[in-house]
């Protein structure tokens, strides 16, 4: 059954506009697809790889998802004002319909401010992925109205540190888990490590939750969970010690799973 796009976002489901910025290859082609995929799906769990809206996505025949840009040409402002028209006639099959924006960062700006228009004001059913290299050269004001996922290059061929893997693996799984207290004993222990130490493992938690939905994780539980890992990464560079990062993100993963923990630690 298909979803209801309203309950959807009140529910903190899928943002109807995603920038994905990262340096071209496989991984950020296959979180295209599976993020396109999840805006389609039927299925309970989204994308579930198994229903015809996840099928026809990944075989790129799904009529609901629209790629514009792939040409070598400039997306133009005539681009954006098909696009626009196209965006008001409603889904073929899925709840939703897709636009994935190839090499956005190169619109001009008059190409962006029509596509202002439109992450403002389409239609409510209408979902917007733009894919860049660097989305410093987007307008800010394109850049506010969307979510950013970027995917930086890794340019450090140091071995990781197995402890430090195995932790972001253990971090990474109780946030996409049903166990708030299992991530409130871990956050317990890890607001007891040397700030340095929490940096690292927030930083390869960050690749392990990635590799996750790569592996058929939840994509809507895995954004969440990376937006809250890479805010609390974030505070630890202005001098917030670990316990209180820690405490924060286990305040922040508990805020989004919305539902009490007190029968789990009753038993």
């Amino acid at each position: 059954m298909k979803r209801d796009v309203a309950l959807e976002i009140a529910g903190r489901g899928l943002s109807h506009a995603y920038i994905i910025s990262g340096p071209p290859g496989p991984d950020r082609d296959n979180l295209v697809r599976r993020l396109c995929a999840a805006y389609v799906c039927t299925g309970r769990e989204k994308p579930c790889f198994v229903c015809s809206g996840c099928r026809k996505a990944a075989e790129g025949i799904h009529p609901d998802i629209v790629t514009v840009g792939l040409s070598d040409r400039d997306i133009g402002v005539d681009d954006v004002r098909a696009l626009r028209a196209s965006a008001y006639i409603r889904p073929n099959e899925a709840a939703r319909k897709v636009y994935v924006l190839l090499r956005a960062q190169f619109m001009k700006a008059p190409a962006q401010n029509a596509m202002l228009k439109l992450l403002e004001d389409g239609p409510s059913y209408a979902a917007f992925l733009l894919v860049v290299e660097n989305e410093g050269m987007l307008l800010s004001t394109i850049r506010s109205r969307c979510e950013l996922i970027r995917m930086d290059a890794d340019a450090d061929c140091t071995p990781p540190d197995p402890d430090i893997v195995e932790a972001a693996g253990e971090l990474a799984g109780r946030m996409l888990g049903d166990s708030e207290l299992a991530l409130m004993r871990f956050c317990a222990g890890a607001g007891k490590w040397e700030r340095n130490r929490l940096a690292a493992v927030l930083d390869a938690a960050v690749s392990a939750l990635r590799d996750g939905m790569d592996q058929g994780a939840d994509v809507k539980k895995t954004l969440d969970s990376l937006e809250q890992v890479k805010c609390v990464r974030g505070a630890l560079d202005y001098n917030m010690s670990a316990g209180q990062a820690a405490g924060w993100l286990c305040a922040k993963v508990w805020a989004g799973k919305r539902r009490p923990f007190i029968k789990e630690v009753a038993t």
